[in-house]
């Protein structure tokens, strides 16, 4: 009987990625996406490649790249190594990272979610969002995939497989910041010393060369972005306490009035709203449920704050797909636990 059901479980989400590939492919566009970090990412592998190391070869000057993270670069540079230099290669890569994403999710929640998972599979299935950087060349969906691997070998209790995502993750986005500090907090909150001191210090062993690298080449450029009052003027200088507020102010309301809902729930505006703050309320109560819970609410927390510290002008919903899967996961909690609620008032 019991692999009976789970052969069930297997015919679904069988079925879901099937949905979901010919969702994808329903919107695929075969032409190269050219916005975000795509041109400069396909080049730095061509200088890769070349043996010119990681230079912005379409500079007269060929200097040495401070900006940009060496992942998608180095994916990029590997596929054309092994099947030439032909761009849909990387488009299939996000695509095959997009089901392995939601496989990721159905191994990581089955045990935790009982029949909620399912919710949770559809609305990332179908999420506009997902399906339209599923054929993008960016690095939001390798990101996304690796983020989902570390919490899936956590569960599995195997801690270097785990380390190595983080360090990974690092080299991709550099908000992965949010995701080691996760892990690092929550060894901290529950006083697992041996933990907190093994994973900091793999972690840090394991970022350091390319913090380094960065330093001695002029400093970690988006750092400076960042504490910059404008990024496109940096003479400008820090940006002050109260430029700190508007900014936060400013991101602030498009992520929880406008992007919020659009990534989780395919609406805007008002709706927004009430969605951001029910995924955070249903992220506390999935506390309670899951021994992950606590890192991937810290996970949350960390990430957006971050996002709400950003430059204005940098703010964009695609910083929101990589906790697009949790954030629906709370919407899922923050709604039914609402519903006992108001059940139990009357």
């Amino acid at each position: 009987m019991k692999l009976k059901f789970l052969r069930t479980f297997d015919v679904k989400i069988a079925a879901l990625l099937f949905l979901q590939l010919i969702l994808i492919f329903l919107a695929f566009d075969f032409q190269i996406f050219m916005g975000g970090d795509v041109h400069s990412d396909i080049l730095l592998a061509e200088s890769i490649l070349s043996g010119n190391g990681f230079k912005d070869i379409w500079d007269p000057q060929q200097p040495q790249d401070n900006w940009r993270r060496p992942g998608m670069p180095v994916i990029i540079a590997f596929l054309y190594l092994l099947f030439g230099h032909h761009y849909l290669i990387i488009k299939l890569l996000m695509v095959l990272l997009t089901l392995g994403t939601t496989v990721l999710l159905y191994l990581i929640f089955k045990a935790e979610m009982g029949s909620n998972l399912w919710f949770l599979l559809l609305l990332f299935i179908s999420s506009a969002t997902i399906l339209e950087f599923a054929r993008y060349e960016l690095s939001e969906i390798p990101y996304l995939f690796v983020v989902l691997l570390s919490i899936y070998f956590w569960k599995r209790q195997k801690y270097w497989a785990t380390i190595l995502c983080l360090i990974i993750s690092y080299h991709i986005r550099t908000e992965a910041l949010a995701l080691m500090g996760a892990f690092l907090i929550f060894y901290l909150f529950q006083k697992n010393w041996r933990n907190l001191i093994i994973f900091g210090a793999s972690i840090l062993v394991g970022i350091l060369p390319w913090t380094l690298r960065s330093i001695i080449i002029g400093g970690n450029q988006q750092i400076k972005v960042l504490l910059a009052k404008n990024e496109y003027y940096l003479d400008a200088g820090m940006i002050g306490f109260t430029d700190l507020i508007q900014r936060v102010v400013h991101n602030f309301k498009l992520y929880f009035f406008k992007y919020g809902g659009g990534v989780i729930l395919n609406t805007e505006g008002f709706l927004s709203f009430l969605i951001m703050p029910l995924a955070l309320v249903g992220l506390t109560l999935f506390i309670k449920m899951s021994r992950i819970g606590k890192i991937i609410f810290l996970f949350v927390i960390f990430h957006l704050l971050i996002m709400l510290l950003w430059q204005p002008s940098a703010t964009h919903f695609r910083y929101l797909i990589t906790i697009s899967p949790f954030l629906m996961l709370g919407l899922i909690y923050g709604f039914f636990g609402t519903v006992k609620f108001i059940k139990e008032l009357f």
